[in-house]
Protein backbone atom coordinates (compact mmCIF):
# COMPACT_ATOMS: atom_id res chain seq x y z
CA UNK A 1 0.00 0.00 0.00
CA UNK A 2 1.82 3.36 -1.33
CA UNK A 3 0.36 5.21 1.82
CA UNK A 4 1.93 2.79 4.14
CA UNK A 5 4.88 2.83 2.69
CA UNK A 6 5.86 6.44 2.32
CA UNK A 7 4.74 6.93 5.96
CA UNK A 8 6.53 4.52 7.46
CA UNK A 9 10.02 5.56 5.15
CA UNK A 10 9.27 9.40 6.14
CA UNK A 11 9.13 8.22 10.09
CA UNK A 12 12.76 6.48 9.29
CA UNK A 13 13.97 9.61 7.30
CA UNK A 14 12.41 12.32 9.56
CA UNK A 15 14.03 10.70 12.86
CA UNK A 16 17.88 10.20 10.60
CA UNK A 17 18.47 14.01 9.64
CA UNK A 18 15.91 14.10 6.50
CA UNK A 19 18.19 11.60 4.55
CA UNK A 20 17.89 8.17 3.78
CA UNK A 21 17.69 5.08 1.46
CA UNK A 22 14.92 3.50 0.06
CA UNK A 23 14.78 0.48 -2.31
CA UNK A 24 11.33 0.07 -4.91
CA UNK A 25 9.13 -1.90 -3.25
CA UNK A 26 6.74 -3.55 -5.74
CA UNK A 27 2.99 -3.92 -5.32
CA UNK A 28 2.27 -6.86 -3.99
CA UNK A 29 5.57 -7.24 -2.06
CA UNK A 30 6.03 -7.86 1.52
CA UNK A 31 8.26 -5.00 2.92
CA UNK A 32 11.00 -4.86 5.48
CA UNK A 33 11.80 -2.98 8.05
CA UNK A 34 13.08 -1.74 11.22
CA UNK A 35 12.83 0.44 14.19
CA UNK A 36 15.05 1.40 17.32
CA UNK A 37 12.84 0.57 19.88
CA UNK A 38 10.90 -2.35 20.98
CA UNK A 39 6.78 -1.54 21.36
CA UNK A 40 6.03 -1.55 25.12
CA UNK A 41 2.22 -1.82 24.55
CA UNK A 42 -0.43 -1.52 22.39
CA UNK A 43 -3.07 -0.33 24.64
CA UNK A 44 -4.11 2.71 22.68
CA UNK A 45 -4.65 4.72 26.23
CA UNK A 46 -1.04 3.90 26.92
CA UNK A 47 0.37 5.54 23.37
CA UNK A 48 2.56 8.40 24.20
CA UNK A 49 5.00 8.42 21.65
CA UNK A 50 5.67 7.36 17.63
CA UNK A 51 7.29 3.85 18.60
CA UNK A 52 3.56 3.06 19.68
CA UNK A 53 1.44 5.11 17.07
CA UNK A 54 3.34 3.52 14.13
CA UNK A 55 2.22 0.36 14.79
CA UNK A 56 -1.65 1.84 16.54
CA UNK A 57 -1.82 3.59 13.22
CA UNK A 58 -1.04 -0.01 10.95
CA UNK A 59 -3.32 -2.29 12.97
CA UNK A 60 -6.12 -0.17 14.61
CA UNK A 61 -8.40 2.56 13.35
CA UNK A 62 -10.84 5.63 15.30
CA UNK A 63 -13.48 7.39 13.94
CA UNK A 64 -11.50 8.78 11.28
CA UNK A 65 -8.11 8.77 9.37
CA UNK A 66 -5.32 10.38 7.94
CA UNK A 67 -5.41 10.25 4.18
CA UNK A 68 -2.41 10.65 1.73
CA UNK A 69 -2.39 14.44 1.66
CA UNK A 70 -2.85 14.50 5.39
CA UNK A 71 -6.62 15.00 4.80
CA UNK A 72 -9.20 13.34 7.03
CA UNK A 73 -11.07 10.23 5.67
CA UNK A 74 -13.47 8.02 7.31
CA UNK A 75 -12.05 5.38 9.29
CA UNK A 76 -14.68 3.34 11.75
CA UNK A 77 -17.42 6.27 10.74
CA UNK A 78 -18.76 6.09 7.33
CA UNK A 79 -20.49 10.01 8.03
CA UNK A 80 -20.65 12.80 10.69
CA UNK A 81 -22.23 15.26 11.16
CA UNK A 82 -22.44 19.12 13.98
CA UNK A 83 -25.43 20.73 15.10
CA UNK A 84 -24.05 24.13 16.04
CA UNK A 85 -27.00 24.66 18.16
CA UNK A 86 -25.96 21.72 20.62
CA UNK A 87 -22.35 21.37 19.67
CA UNK A 88 -23.14 17.88 19.14
CA UNK A 89 -21.34 16.37 16.64
CA UNK A 90 -23.18 12.56 15.13
CA UNK A 91 -21.07 10.04 13.84
CA UNK A 92 -22.14 6.90 11.68
CA UNK A 93 -20.26 3.90 12.43
CA UNK A 94 -19.59 1.48 9.24
CA UNK A 95 -21.71 -1.80 10.11
CA UNK A 96 -18.51 -3.88 8.00
CA UNK A 97 -15.74 -2.65 10.27
CA UNK A 98 -14.69 -5.56 12.52
CA UNK A 99 -12.30 -6.49 15.14
CA UNK A 100 -9.85 -9.89 13.90
CA UNK A 101 -7.64 -11.76 16.29
CA UNK A 102 -3.81 -12.44 15.62
CA UNK A 103 -5.25 -15.05 12.85
CA UNK A 104 -7.02 -12.52 10.90
CA UNK A 105 -9.87 -14.24 11.74
CA UNK A 106 -13.30 -11.86 12.59
CA UNK A 107 -14.72 -11.68 15.86
CA UNK A 108 -17.06 -9.02 16.17
CA UNK A 109 -18.65 -5.90 14.61
CA UNK A 110 -17.04 -2.34 16.02
CA UNK A 111 -19.39 -0.66 17.83
CA UNK A 112 -20.33 2.65 19.06
CA UNK A 113 -20.00 1.16 22.55
CA UNK A 114 -16.57 0.48 21.78
CA UNK A 115 -15.61 4.51 21.86
CA UNK A 116 -17.63 4.75 24.77
CA UNK A 117 -15.48 1.89 27.16
CA UNK A 118 -12.41 3.68 25.61
CA UNK A 119 -13.10 7.07 26.52
CA UNK A 120 -14.19 6.15 29.86
CA UNK A 121 -11.26 3.92 30.32
CA UNK A 122 -8.66 6.81 29.70
CA UNK A 123 -10.64 9.68 31.53
CA UNK A 124 -10.70 7.59 34.51
CA UNK A 125 -7.13 6.83 34.65
CA UNK A 126 -3.63 8.81 35.08
CA UNK A 127 -2.53 8.61 31.36
CA UNK A 128 -0.30 11.21 29.52
CA UNK A 129 -3.23 11.52 26.98
CA UNK A 130 -6.14 11.73 29.40
CA UNK A 131 -6.43 15.49 29.25
CA UNK A 132 -7.10 15.46 25.67
CA UNK A 133 -10.86 14.72 25.99
CA UNK A 134 -11.49 17.70 28.03
CA UNK A 135 -8.88 20.56 27.54
CA UNK A 136 -8.10 19.33 23.93
CA UNK A 137 -11.27 18.32 22.00
CA UNK A 138 -13.30 20.19 24.69
CA UNK A 139 -15.68 16.88 25.51
CA UNK A 140 -18.04 17.11 27.99
CA UNK A 141 -19.85 14.17 27.10
CA UNK A 142 -20.79 11.80 25.03
CA UNK A 143 -22.98 8.47 24.12
CA UNK A 144 -23.52 5.22 22.13
CA UNK A 145 -26.88 5.53 20.68
CA UNK A 146 -27.20 2.09 18.80
CA UNK A 147 -24.37 -0.28 17.81
CA UNK A 148 -24.16 1.94 14.70
CA UNK A 149 -24.25 5.77 16.54
CA UNK A 150 -22.41 7.53 18.48
CA UNK A 151 -23.06 11.18 19.43
CA UNK A 152 -20.34 13.60 21.20
CA UNK A 153 -21.20 16.82 22.60
CA UNK A 154 -18.46 19.53 23.49
CA UNK A 155 -18.28 22.52 25.60
CA UNK A 156 -17.50 24.51 22.74
CA UNK A 157 -16.33 24.98 18.72
CA UNK A 158 -13.14 23.40 18.33
CA UNK A 159 -12.06 23.75 14.23
CA UNK A 160 -9.81 21.01 15.00
CA UNK A 161 -11.73 18.41 16.69
CA UNK A 162 -11.92 16.10 13.43
CA UNK A 163 -8.05 16.14 13.87
CA UNK A 164 -8.65 15.14 17.06
CA UNK A 165 -10.53 11.94 16.40
CA UNK A 166 -7.68 10.45 14.81
CA UNK A 167 -5.34 10.36 17.68
CA UNK A 168 -4.59 6.96 18.72
CA UNK A 169 -5.58 7.81 22.68
CA UNK A 170 -9.44 8.32 21.00
CA UNK A 171 -9.20 4.84 19.43
CA UNK A 172 -11.97 1.85 20.13
CA UNK A 173 -11.28 -0.79 22.60
CA UNK A 174 -13.00 -3.96 23.05
CA UNK A 175 -14.10 -4.20 26.37
CA UNK A 176 -13.76 -7.95 26.80
CA UNK A 177 -10.17 -7.92 26.05
CA UNK A 178 -9.52 -5.44 28.66
CA UNK A 179 -11.54 -7.00 31.45
CA UNK A 180 -10.03 -10.76 30.27
CA UNK A 181 -6.45 -10.03 30.25
CA UNK A 182 -6.46 -6.71 33.03
CA UNK A 183 -3.10 -5.38 33.15
CA UNK A 184 -1.81 -7.79 30.64
CA UNK A 185 -4.24 -6.11 27.68
CA UNK A 186 -2.11 -4.88 25.04
CA UNK A 187 1.30 -6.97 25.47
CA UNK A 188 0.91 -9.70 23.04
CA UNK A 189 -0.10 -10.05 19.60
CA UNK A 190 -2.15 -13.07 20.31
CA UNK A 191 -4.70 -11.30 23.27
CA UNK A 192 -5.27 -8.08 20.99
CA UNK A 193 -8.01 -7.33 18.46
CA UNK A 194 -7.44 -5.39 15.59
CA UNK A 195 -9.48 -3.10 13.36
CA UNK A 196 -7.35 -1.58 11.08
CA UNK A 197 -6.08 -2.62 7.42
CA UNK A 198 -2.93 -5.02 9.59
CA UNK A 199 -3.22 -7.19 12.15
CA UNK A 200 -0.44 -8.35 14.40
CA UNK A 201 0.35 -11.65 13.34
CA UNK A 202 3.54 -11.83 15.24
CA UNK A 203 5.43 -10.03 17.74
CA UNK A 204 8.86 -11.81 19.35
CA UNK A 205 9.42 -8.68 22.16
CA UNK A 206 12.72 -6.95 21.01
CA UNK A 207 13.32 -9.09 17.90
CA UNK A 208 10.72 -8.88 15.29
CA UNK A 209 6.75 -8.32 14.46
CA UNK A 210 4.84 -8.77 11.30
CA UNK A 211 2.00 -6.69 10.42
CA UNK A 212 -0.13 -8.72 8.36
CA UNK A 213 -2.55 -7.61 6.09
CA UNK A 214 -5.95 -7.97 7.63
CA UNK A 215 -8.66 -9.49 5.00
CA UNK A 216 -11.68 -8.79 6.90
CA UNK A 217 -10.69 -4.86 7.23
CA UNK A 218 -13.47 -2.78 5.81
CA UNK A 219 -11.94 -1.19 2.76
CA UNK A 220 -9.10 -4.40 2.20
CA UNK A 221 -8.99 -4.23 -1.45
CA UNK A 222 -7.05 -1.08 -1.29
CA UNK A 223 -4.11 -2.60 0.79
CA UNK A 224 -2.03 -4.27 -1.68
CA UNK A 225 1.18 -5.35 0.46
CA UNK A 226 0.61 -8.85 2.45
CA UNK A 227 2.76 -8.32 5.01
CA UNK A 228 5.33 -5.60 6.82
CA UNK A 229 8.20 -7.19 8.82
CA UNK A 230 10.07 -4.88 11.19
CA UNK A 231 12.89 -6.01 13.05
CA UNK A 232 13.71 -4.01 16.68
CA UNK A 233 17.09 -2.94 16.85
CA UNK A 234 17.98 -2.11 20.54
CA UNK A 235 21.15 0.13 20.48
CA UNK A 236 21.04 0.92 17.21
CA UNK A 237 24.11 2.86 15.01
CA UNK A 238 23.66 3.96 11.49
CA UNK A 239 26.57 1.84 10.13
CA UNK A 240 24.34 -1.58 11.11
CA UNK A 241 21.08 0.00 9.47
CA UNK A 242 23.51 0.21 6.20
CA UNK A 243 24.78 -3.08 6.34
CA UNK A 244 21.27 -4.77 6.80
CA UNK A 245 20.26 -2.71 3.89
CA UNK A 246 23.01 -3.24 1.35
CA UNK A 247 22.21 -6.98 2.27
CA UNK A 248 18.91 -6.99 1.12
CA UNK A 249 17.34 -7.53 4.69
CA UNK A 250 15.51 -4.29 5.14
CA UNK A 251 13.93 -1.63 2.30
CA UNK A 252 14.78 1.47 4.11
CA UNK A 253 17.41 3.13 6.04
CA UNK A 254 17.85 6.47 7.40
CA UNK A 255 21.50 7.92 6.89
CA UNK A 256 23.43 10.62 9.08
CA UNK A 257 26.94 11.79 9.49
CA UNK A 258 29.44 10.25 7.00
CA UNK A 259 26.56 7.81 5.49
CA UNK A 260 25.21 11.05 4.09
CA UNK A 261 28.38 11.80 2.16
CA UNK A 262 29.03 8.76 0.95
CA UNK A 263 25.52 7.90 -0.26
CA UNK A 264 24.02 11.17 -1.45
CA UNK A 265 24.53 9.94 -5.19
CA UNK A 266 22.96 6.52 -4.87
CA UNK A 267 19.87 6.35 -7.28
CA UNK A 268 18.04 5.15 -4.47
CA UNK A 269 19.09 8.12 -2.47
CA UNK A 270 16.00 10.04 -0.61
CA UNK A 271 16.38 13.50 0.59
CA UNK A 272 12.85 15.62 2.25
Amino acid sequence: MKRLLLLLVVAVLIATNLVGCTKKVELGANINLFQGEDIPTLDANLATDAVYFDSLGNVMEGLVRLGQDADLVPGVATEWSFDEASLTWTFKLNKDAVWVNAAGEKQRNVVAGDFVYSWDRLAAGDYQYTFMLADVAKIVSYEAVDDATLTVTLAEKVPYFLSNMAFPSFYPIPSERVEALGEGYGTTAEDLWYNGPFYMSKWDHSVEFVWTRNPEYWEAEVVRTPAVTVRVIEQYDVATGVALYDEGQIDAVGLSGEFVTQRKNDPDAVTV
